[in-house]
């Protein structure tokens, strides 16, 4: 006993862990505890120095090799067991974007799922959210799109004072407002959609895209619904619905104000865009 113990506190000052102890004649047995095989720790000895469940205060950056990994990224697959959706939250028609919360427990990620190596997903990520930035703008001018024609659709069969809405020029002229704005997002839209294309850096142009496009949406769908009266607030029209859905757009892949910041690097400084 006093051998063992001896050896095992030099491999102690050594650094190691400790001791691993076995029977002569036993053979291991992968995932079983006996005492054929015994793992002698610190802890063993009287002070306690082993695994603990803890909660992090405060960490510094490691220097081992282990250090230099970085962040990975991974396709997940909601089907399997350890993907957990939020389900205490209603978010509503907002689903229907694609938004929503989940987590992972306990979820097992394949070799084959990995799409990013770690260390090269940070920029990879932030290259793929521009085309995410401009399929939100995309989807912004469709809502807008869709107002707009309704609310077309209704100042033709609406009359008021003997005329239809649409031959009254001040309720024209919140159509026009709306299809100005159409447009121009239309334009950012493909213009970022171009970049993206053709392999380029399209960080700025889906900046500008995004920015606009959800603002728009905001502005001119209230507009729009406004225009229709009371009308406009029928849940037979998606004026309410599309209103939600612009307001998480402008915070979906990156905020109006976190847009604003990139572009204002930009105005100010282009070398540090």
């Amino acid at each position: 006993a006093e051998e063992l113990e001896n050896y095992f506190y030099k491999n102690i000052t050594q650094g190691l862990e400790g001791l691993v102890v076995k029977r002569e004649d036993a053979l291991y047995m992968p995932g079983k505890r006996n005492f054929n095989w015994i793992k002698l720790k610190r802890q063993e000895s009287g002070e306690l120095s082993d695994t603990l469940d803890c909660v992090i205060l405060g960490y510094y950056f490691g220097e081992g090799k282990r250090a230099s990994f970085g962040i990975g990224a991974f396709l997940v697959e909601a089907n399997r067991p350890g993907f957990l959706r939020d389900t205490n939250t209603s978010l509503g028609p907002i689903a229907t974007m694609g938004v929503g919360g989940f987590s992972l427990k306990g979820y097992q990620c394949r070799s084959e799922e990995v799409v990013s190596q770690p260390g090269s997903a940070f920029k990879d990520i932030l290259r793929a959210i521009n085309g995410a930035r401009i399929y939100v703008s995309a989807m912004c001018v469709g809502m807008v799109e869709e107002s707009l024609k309704i609310a077309m659709d209704y100042g033709q069969q609406r009359h008021t004072f003997g005329k239809s809405l649409v031959s009254h020029q001040g309720w024209r002229w919140v159509l026009a407002d709306a299809s100005v704005d159409l447009e121009a997002s239309r334009h950012l839209v493909a213009h970022a959609t171009s970049l993206i294309e053709a392999n380029k850096d399209a960080q700025l142009a889906a900046a500008h895209a995004k920015a606009f496009a959800t603002r728009m949406a905001q502005r001119q769908i209230a507009a729009l619904m406004h225009a229709m009266g009371a009308e406009g607030l029928h849940e037979k029209h998606p004026f309410l619905r599309h209103l939600q859905a612009a307001q998480a757009a402008s915070l979906t892949d990156g905020s109006t104000e976190m847009l604003l910041e990139r572009i204002a690097r930009e105005v100010s400084d282009p070398s540090l865009a």
